[in-house]
């Protein structure tokens, strides 16, 4: 409806604010991709929903209710916003949306959705200024996990079904996936904030610090973090075992710090 007409600009500024808030509470890395924030959770993303597209979203679906329903005060509501959008209002503005949808399930799926065909009046143009979605940034986790050939419902699956996680310990995560860890590497080539422009380890002093380096090369940590890290990951399937055998009734959690002992 026309009087229900929202500048998109305005919805922006929401969204800027909202993700602005976000990021002063530590919900989000400074440098990290804002798309991913938008993405389900079951496809590595955060599941913020953006108050734009349900915006559009709620327009197509007014427009799409308008010119479907054969009823008769349906169709007097229809003729007033016709010539309220005659007159000047922004009234069935959604149709640009929709233009826009259909052009990007075209280049998709290479067909239109099928609701595209309902619309006799008024005629469905496609804007000048339309530009095709963005593409995901080279640095995205998905596109690293596509190209190491990894499932990626399988690498969320966590972020999907632990519903109840830290936010600082999502957030913590996301930061090794895009690589934004404060090391030496990072502050030096990426932020250029180092002051000396050494790179070595910290710790071992032999190699550049990096978050590869940190998470599985630095000899350091090889019989301290690492050993700890592994023994935790193996004693899943050790009380697996256990508990197959009959040696266990009840497995502990993952995350629970109970440790194997020597018998």
């Amino acid at each position: 409806m026309w009087t229900q007409h929202w500048p998109l600009s305005e919805l922006r500024d929401v969204e800027r604010a909202a993700r602005k808030i976000i990021v002063e509470n530590g919900g989000k890395h400074p440098a990290s991709l804002t798309s991913l924030l938008y993405l389900p959770r079951e496809k590595g993303g955060r599941g913020l929903r953006s108050v734009e597209q349900e915006y559009k979203i709620t327009k197509i679906k007014s427009l799409l209710k308008l010119y479907q329903n054969p009823d008769q005060t349906v169709e007097a509501v229809r003729e007033f916003e016709e010539h309220a959008m005659a007159s000047g209002h922004q009234s069935l503005d959604c149709i640009k949306y929709i233009c826009r949808y259909c052009l990007q399930c075209i280049q998709i799926f290479g067909a239109p959705p099928p609701s595209a065909t309902i619309f006799s009046e008024p005629p469905l143009r496609v804007s000048k200024n339309f530009r095709s979605p963005p593409s995901i940034s080279s640095s995205s986790p998905l596109v690293i996990l596509n190209e190491l050939s990894l499932s990626i419902t399988s690498c969320f699956a966590w972020l999907k079904g632990w519903a109840t996680c830290p936010t600082h310990t999502v957030v913590g995560v996301y930061e090794l996936y895009e690589q934004l860890l404060p090391t030496k590497l990072y502050t030096k080539e990426k932020t250029q904030t180092s002051t000396d422009g050494e790179v070595l380890c910290r710790l071992c002093g032999k190699v550049a610090e990096s978050v590869a380096h940190v998470l599985a090369g630095c000899s350091s940590l090889a019989q301290t973090k690492y050993l700890y890290r592994h023994n935790a990951a193996l004693k899943i399937l050790f009380f697996e075992l256990l508990r197959e055998h009959g040696l266990m009734e009840e497995v502990p959690p993952w995350y629970s710090p109970v440790m194997p002992k020597p018998a």
